[in-house]
């Protein structure tokens, strides 16, 4: 009991540092393998727009969309706060790769206002896209609209030529770590918008380009985001992804950020089994377990059952994972949970 208690003491008196990184947002632009035409992009929520601010229609597809024919990279990822795939299903897809052909022009970008996220809330955010572009010239930039102000990175990231069959082996992944400010951005001439609702665009007002350092730092929320690219030849992205550390210390085995290890939690383990690169799972990251969503992470979520922000280290009686499955996770074992 003593030891429990000492645990228990030097658990709460970890630095807010030792939060683990969570996905605060993930779009994958999944979609089966069959058909393998392109899409447009409004189907995940987001709009293309092209070098005069004009926003690329739903239907035409022959300039910018999402790739089918091609796996993209990662394969093994589901889409998180960013709605379901192309067929309403929530699993991970191994394709769907946002393209921008050359015939688009350049500048252009893609962004959505999908998510709104607020930086307050979060000790640090990253953003992270993996990046593959058929011209070595070609490169992209983050892009924020904070206070109805639209921003570039002053970082543009670009990659060797990259061509589509070798996408998912070569595509890099980038990133950016949220810092507000001034020094880091440029203000991105551009006021553009898209409804989620409607699935149509508003033009800009003006061409895009990019201007001078704001003369302050950025401030507020972030209301929509995505990538500012230029050069030639095909550009394309994939797996757009923001992962936060919370200002408040996690809840060991919550995995997916409610404060409370809950039947929610399990759900995320069960969805993410196997996965080296989902990692929300990974609560018990020691031996074999370290990078990759295994029984021991079940483990860990199951000895934690029923912990909540503040409480103590007790934990619940649980059943075993094939019977959560066949009651059916999402219904009944939450009624299970009040039961207890």
């Amino acid at each position: 009991m003593k030891l429990a208690k000492t645990l228990l003491l030097v658990a709460c008196a970890l630095p807010a540092t030792a939060a683990h990184s969570a996905v605060v947002y993930r779009q994958t632009f999944g979609r089966p393998n069959d058909p393998v035409t392109d899409m447009t992009p409004g189907i995940w929520d987001w709009a293309d727009f092209n070098s005069t601010g004009a926003w690329n229609p739903v239907a035409n597809v022959a300039q910018s969309g999402i790739n089918g024919s091609t796996n993209g990279r990662p394969i093994d990822v589901a889409n998180v706060n960013a709605g379901p795939n192309s067929d309403a299903t929530t699993g991970a897809y191994g394709r769907g790769i946002h393209f921008l052909l050359n015939d688009f022009g350049t500048p252009v970008l893609s962004m959505t206002p999908q998510y709104t996220i607020n930086p307050a809330d979060y000790q640090s955010l990253t953003f992270r896209w993996y990046e593959g572009n058929a011209d070595a010239t070609a490169a992209m930039r983050l892009i924020a609209r904070v206070g109805g102000q639209w921003y570039a990175g002053a970082t543009a990231f670009s990659t060797p030529a990259t061509t589509l069959g070798a996408f998912a082996a070569s595509a890099q992944l980038k990133e950016v770590t949220y810092d507000p400010a001034a020094a880091n951005w440029l203000t991105l001439n551009f006021d553009g918008s898209y409804d989620t609702g409607t699935d149509l665009g508003t033009n800009s007002t003006t061409a895009l380009s990019l201007g001078a350092a704001p003369g302050s730092d950025l401030s507020g929320m972030i209301t929509a985001f995505g990538l500012y690219v230029t050069g030639p030849g095909t550009r394309r992205f994939d797996t757009f992804e923001i992962d936060g550390v919370s200002m408040s210390q996690p809840v060991a085995g919550d995995y997916n950020g409610n404060s409370s290890v809950d039947a929610a939690d399990y759900t995320i383990w069960r969805d993410t089994f196997g996965s080296t690169t989902d990692l929300r799972a990974n609560g018990d990251n020691t031996g074999t377990s370290t990078n990759t969503i295994d029984q021991a992470d079940y483990a860990y979520w199951k000895t934690r059952f029923g912990n909540t922000m503040g409480s103590g280290s007790g934990a619940l009686s649980v059943p075993e994972p094939a019977t959560l499955l066949l009651l059916g996770l999402a219904g009944l074992s939450l009624a299970w949970v009040r039961r207890q």
